[in-house]
């Protein structure tokens, strides 16, 4: 009898880490994507997308765009206004860019709600933002200008 009790509870968790094991093939299979860690400790799925941002005399077009938690933006930036334009996250983002010129830049991952801005003194004043609004459930709400709610990165087109 003593034997068949250990056979019983054996069979229990080999049962238990098989239904474990599914589970944890089935949750991965269902993202797409493998899961990145966060500094909270909580698995968020990274992702990237790409986007084309037009900087006009005064005006950023799109004026805002929504991405998921920890999406980063690759964003192909081109200056079709007639002064002189930037796209900023803090100190990073492109250089200053003359009409017609274009620059490739990143930005990310964003977990909360931030404003991209033309540093240009007075123009994100004058309305040269991009809101980057974060949605879906592991979306921290509370704007922010500064390098801390991503990264940036600029790439040489």
């Amino acid at each position: 009898m003593d034997s068949g009790f250990k056979m019983m509870a054996t069979l229990g968790a080999v049962l238990g880490a098989g239904a474990l094991l599914v589970a944890s093939v089935a949750l991965v299979s269902a993202g797409g994507e493998s899961p990145a860690e966060t500094s909270e400790g909580a698995a968020a799925t990274a992702t990237t997308k790409a986007i084309d941002v037009e900087l006009v005399d005064i005006a950023i077009k799109p004026k805002s765009i929504e991405v998921a938690p920890n999406t980063t933006l690759e964003i192909t930036v081109k200056n079709t206004g007639q002064i002189p334009h930037d796209l900023k996250l803090g100190n990073t983002g492109t250089k200053l860019l003359n009409s017609g010129e274009t620059e490739k830049v990143k930005f990310g991952p964003f977990t909360k709600d931030t404003q991209l801005i033309c540093d240009v003194p007075g123009h994100a004043v004058a309305g040269m933002t991009l809101d980057v609004k974060v949605t879906g459930a592991e979306a921290s709400h509370g704007a922010t200008t500064g390098a801390a709610a991503g990264t940036s990165q600029a790439v040489a087109s």
